[in-house]
């Protein structure tokens, strides 16, 4: 038995407390033992006062009363009393005078023998005796008073009973002293006898109850076993066997140690599921985590892609609005070129018109055919050359469409980049791939305007040289006219109708350049369009590219705290793993 164990514990503290039950129970039988002794002896004393008391002849102590001294009577009554004192075993028999009772009750006969040392003198006042303790008496009631402690005579108790004549009058009052060894003596003798008995029963059943005290707690505390063995190896974190040894301890009854047991059964088996729960869950956060790191770096390369790209796609705006500022300083100037074809046509018309009004007032310059001539040969000079300029206009207006042709085809291939990168960015280039596909759209606008242009300019590049060859063949006219005046009338028609030919072409002219005109801010207006496109397009590929970077710099918190999630998931296998399930 360990000495540490509640059952021992238990055992000795009720060994403790049945000897100190037993001690206090010993105690108390002794008092009673005592208490019950000196109540006899105080009931025998008391007897012994009325039988003593019954035996003193009334008529012989009234004949004493009245002569209060050692007389023949006195030492009749001191002699019987003596008499009854040596046969009784008293300490003391007295008489004692009831006359006057406030003052004391004075002794009167005393029973002792002739010559004694401790007898008391007549009329001495009793010591014991007080008008409190003998009023029950003086009402002829006899009594007894408690063990007394008195120096000189030693302890005693005193029993008084009253002395009666025949009209039942108290005349006297007999005491008896009896000695307080004979009670000490009698409870000795009472309790050498009692206690062997109280002590055999209380060892009797102090082994009794230590037994079935014993064998109650065994049998109750058993199941504590079950449980201390179930605790040590769940602290060796082997649960399997922690569940198996609970498993074997029956739950039927429902005190403390039973509810002890089920709650610890219960405890066990959540303790059990909840490790499995953890370490599935271990398992899962492990995988996870793997799994969000790796997509973390693949997020992470992506990003990084994207930024590229979107730097790609910021640089090629900024290179497309420098372009597209380029295209609108070349439009203007074409724009400014297409203002003066309209201009000279509208002059050359004005001019046209005028010989057209000349030639039908013929009759008239017919007669100055040669100063007309000629100044229609400076005319034609001033034409050939205005339609010249024209040309070179044209030649110019050509090259400035086929560089807006450029520029139009390098925004189209960038508006193209830029959706393929939209492409691959996903979700975060949708908004780029709507600008692209929207710059795409405006090239391909452009390009169409260019092509219409191109198509008007080249109609003018060719009604131009039809204007040269027909300046040309005026030239020759007025030349032979010169010579052959008398052709002036077929000649003079032949220059109306060329006239008329030219009002016409040059009127087309103006027409044309009209709509070169209109065409030119049109296409200057696209092209504005694109610039803002093309700066609206560079602004947010920055902004993505800030926002690309930031992404990265999340991902890379994402990619460490994946890290971070990995190893405590790892720790908390190995933690789980020290269990046994």
């Amino acid at each position: 038995m360990k000495w540490n164990s509640i059952r021992t514990k238990i055992v000795s503290i009720s060994i403790v407390s049945i000897l100190l039950i037993s001690a206090i129970s010993g105690f108390f039988l002794y008092q009673s033992v005592k208490n019950t002794t000196e109540l006899a002896i105080s009931n025998h004393s008391v007897s012994t006062a009325e039988n003593v008391a019954s035996q003193i002849d009334p008529d012989l102590y009234r004949t004493f009363l009245q002569h209060q001294e050692e007389t023949p009577v006195y030492w009749e009554l001191r002699n019987q009393l003596n008499d009854i004192r040596e046969k009784t075993g008293a300490l003391y028999i007295y008489t004692m005078g009831v006359e006057q009772v406030g003052e004391g009750l004075p002794i009167l006969v005393d029973g002792q023998p002739e010559g004694s040392d401790v007898v008391s003198e007549i009329g001495e006042i009793s010591n014991t005796a007080s008008e409190e303790t003998i009023q029950p008496v003086l009402n002829q009631e006899a009594m007894s008073t408690e063990v007394m402690e008195d120096p000189d005579y030693g302890n005693y108790l005193s029993a008084f009973a009253p002395i009666q004549d025949t009209n039942g009058e108290v005349i006297g009052v007999l005491g008896v002293d009896i000695d307080a060894g004979q009670i000490d003596g009698t409870t000795e003798a009472v309790t050498s006898e009692v206690m062997p008995i109280f002590l055999i029963s209380m060892g009797v059943l102090l082994i009794l109850m230590v037994v079935l005290l014993s064998f109650y707690i065994i049998r109750s505390l058993k199941p504590l076993e079950h449980i201390r063995e179930t605790a040590e190896k769940l602290s060796d974190g082997d649960l399997a066997a922690a569940n198996e040894n609970i498993s074997k301890l029956p739950v039927t009854r429902n005190d403390e140690v039973g509810k002890l047991s089920a709650s610890f059964y219960g405890m066990v088996q959540q303790l059990k599921e909840m490790i499995e729960k953890v370490a599935s869950t271990s398992e899962h956060v492990a995988a996870s985590s793997e799994e969000l790191f790796a997509s973390a770096e693949q997020s992470s390369a992506t990003n990084r892609q994207i930024e590229t790209a979107i730097q790609e796609v910021a640089s090629g705006s900024r290179h497309q609005m420098k372009g597209s500022e380029e295209s609108v300083d070349a439009m203007e100037e074409m724009s400014t070129g297409v203002q003066h074809i309209a201009e000279s046509a509208t002059a050359v018309s004005e001019i046209a018109v005028s010989t057209l009004e000349e030639a039908q007032h013929g009759e008239e310059a017919i007669r100055n055919v040669h100063s007309q001539m000629e100044s229609i040969h400076r005319t034609t000079d001033e034409y050939t050359q205005v339609v010249g300029r024209l040309d070179e206009h044209s030649q110019a207006i050509v090259k400035i469409l086929d560089v807006i042709t450029d520029i139009s085809d390098q925004t189209n291939l960038l508006a193209l980049n830029a959706a393929i990168e939209a492409a691959r960015a996903g979700e975060h280039g949708r908004s780029f791939a709507v600008v692209s596909d929207e710059i795409r759209q405006l090239a391909d606008e452009s390009r169409k305007s260019v092509e219409q242009i191109t198509g008007i300019v080249a109609n003018i590049q060719e009604d131009m040289k039809e204007a040269v060859h027909s300046m040309k063949s005026g030239q020759e006219e007025v030349q032979s006219g010169t010579v052959v005046v008398q052709d002036a009338g077929r000649a003079f028609q032949q220059i109306l109708q060329g006239i008329e030919r030219v009002t016409e072409r040059i009127q087309e002219v103006s027409a044309l350049s009209e709509e070169m005109s209109a065409g030119s801010e049109q296409v200057k207006t696209t092209i504005g369009e694109m610039t803002n496109i093309a700066k609206d397009a560079a602004t947010h590929s920055e902004n993505v590219v800030v926002i690309t970077k930031e992404q990265i710099a999340a991902m890379k918190d994402i990619t460490e705290s994946s890290e971070g999630l990995s190893t405590v998931a790892q720790e908390l296998q190995d933690m789980i793993h020290r269990f046994k399930i």
